[in-house]
């Protein structure tokens, strides 16, 4: 111990940080996209680098990516927290599968797309993923993905 500081047997500075390098968000993240998430160090630093390149205590992330936060804290010691993965789900253009073209009287068809979806939404009101369809018209869906995303059929199936 040499003037307050630490050193090892080989004049080097032993480090003893002040707090540990913490991000606010732990797990990594899905939001849908057009969405953001704020995340912020846990403790203050007087330095802050994060991996995108902002300086601040906290920084909102709206892209697909991995991200962690390098400080220095009054010891001058560098600390690096954990990597965050972001995954921003992008609308999915769903393709509405008919049995037919073309309409006849007396006649139905079916309209259907993946089941894979937590919810689903036809232009007519219907809530199933199939759906028999009697009345010529045009039919669009919107479905809701398990991370509650929701997607729009790019076509508007027309039922003559």
């Amino acid at each position: 111990n040499h003037g307050g500081q630490q050193y090892d047997g080989f004049w080097s500075k032993i480090c003893q940080p002040t707090a540990t390098t913490d991000i606010s968000v732990f797990e990594d993240v899905f939001f849908c996209e057009g969405d953001s998430i704020i995340v912020s160090s846990i403790n203050i630093f007087p330095d802050y680098l994060w991996s995108n390149g902002d300086t601040t205590s906290s920084m909102s992330i709206n892209n697909s990516g991995k991200y962690w936060l390098k400080t220095i804290d009054s010891n001058q010691c560098p600390g690096r927290s954990d990597t965050l993965t972001v995954t921003v789900i992008n609308p999915t253009q769903l393709l509405i599968i008919s049995s037919k073209n073309v309409l006849c009287e007396n006649d139905s068809i079916d309209l259907s797309v993946d089941s894979n979806y937590s919810s689903y939404l036809w232009s007519n009101g219907s809530t199933l993923f199939q759906q028999n369809i009697s009345d010529s018209g045009n039919y669009w869906l919107q479905i809701v993905d398990s991370f509650g995303c929701e997607h729009y059929s790019e076509d508007r199936k027309s039922v003559v």
